[in-house]
């Protein structure tokens, strides 16, 4: 009986020590952080970034499912920008609820005399 007490015992001690070498090996490297404690990074939204409600559009994909890309982020039909509805996608322009269109490039016109 003691025998069979005495083996139990040393494998519990072996047990705990492999353990503990093993809790050791991975908090050697890197230190504990809380995991309730909020994370240091914090994400910016487009309309911080200063561009003051200003609408650049970036690109538009038609087809079945038109989409565009304004003020770096994607948008479809019945999406809104700055609280307007997105109405209508076309090949270089994209209306808005609010009647303004955003045009994918500026129109070039001919000069006089040419």
């Amino acid at each position: 009986m003691l025998q069979k007490l005495s083996s139990v015992f040393i494998v519990s001690l072996t047990l705990l020590a492999l353990l503990n070498n093993a809790v050791e090996a991975q908090t050697k490297d890197q230190t504990l952080r809380d995991p309730t404690q909020p994370s240091k990074f914090t994400a910016l939204r487009s309309d911080n970034i200063g561009n003051n409600g200003k609408l650049t559009l970036n690109s538009i994909v038609t087809g079945s499912q038109p989409f565009i890309v304004v003020n770096d982020e994607i948008k479809t039909i019945g999406d809104s920008i700055n609280n307007v509805k997105i109405i209508q996608i076309e090949t270089n322009s994209v209306e808005l609820a609010d009647g303004r269109r955003l045009t994918l490039f500026e129109t070039i016109t001919k000069s006089k005399g040419k």
